[in-house]
């Protein structure tokens, strides 16, 4: 049986967010106690470190995120007159992990939009505490003193085009490929997921943070939470294995 070292554990930069998530308690609030959003995030941890299993949901937004980030990265050099290049390093510190896309002078990490109505809404919200939270841990990491999230709205990539022109034809019931319903049909969809119609510069929003020591110097206090909580979990996991197996509690 796989028994983790809980004492060890390190959240990653994208997971960040949950352990400042505040408890609903005023009470746990002020002991420093994780919110049941991070307790939620953790059995998930827990599952994966212990089993090996997790919930890999990718959606058709999350896989044109990760098939146009070159792209996006492209457009991004050539509006700013820079070369940026993939990160494919992963820093770790004693309580922190992560990956960012762009590790310049300003760490950059890049989203792809699925479509206007999902792009334009960060045009005019503060930066979502997801990406706020990630961002300040890969300022911690990477040493910098600031960080962005860059939103892209590019055209959906083929293969994935292809596979909503395949659910249009089977929810359309038509004959074939030629009808003509059909084809004005795809023609909507292909215009509602491409958009080199639109300017460049309108297609990329940019929302960057400074680095925030006082939520940086928070982080291992928080993680230290997570592993108390992590071993506490799994104690209470083998003192029911050992009850439902009929193992005094004290062997």
């Amino acid at each position: 049986m796989n028994t983790p070292d809980w004492s060890k554990f390190k959240i990653r930069c994208s997971s960040l967010h949950v352990l400042f998530v505040e408890p609903q308690s005023k009470a746990a609030k002020e002991a420093g106690e994780l919110s049941e959003t991070a307790k939620k995030h953790l059995q998930e941890v827990y599952i994966e470190a212990k089993w090996g299993r997790s919930e890999d949901i990718l959606t058709k937004e999350m896989e044109k995120g990760k098939l146009v980030q070159d792209e996006i990265m492209g457009i991004l050099s050539f509006m700013e007159d820079t070369i940026y290049e993939r990160n494919t390093e992963r820093k770790t510190n004693d309580w922190a992990t992560g990956e960012c896309d762009i590790a310049s002078e300003i760490i950059t990490d890049i989203k792809g939009s699925w479509k206007p109505k999902t792009f334009i809404p960060y045009l005019m919200s503060d930066l979502p505490a997801v990406y706020y939270y990630q961002n300040q841990g890969y300022c911690w990491l990477w040493g910098k003193k600031s960080a962005r999230t860059v939103w892209g709205l590019v055209n959906c990539p083929e293969e994935i085009l292809q596979k909503e022109r395949s659910k249009l034809l089977y929810a359309m019931n038509v004959a074939t490929e030629e009808s003509t319903e059909y084809k004005k049909a795809v023609a909507e969809l292909e215009y509602e997921l491409k958009f080199d119609d639109i300017p460049l510069a309108e297609r990329i929003i940019i929302k960057k943070v400074d680095r925030d020591d006082e939520v940086i110097a928070k982080i291992p206090a928080k993680v230290t939470k997570a592993r108390e909580y992590l071993q506490f979990l799994d104690e209470t996991h083998q003192k029911m294995a050992k009850t439902v197996a009929g193992v005094p509690l004290n062997t």
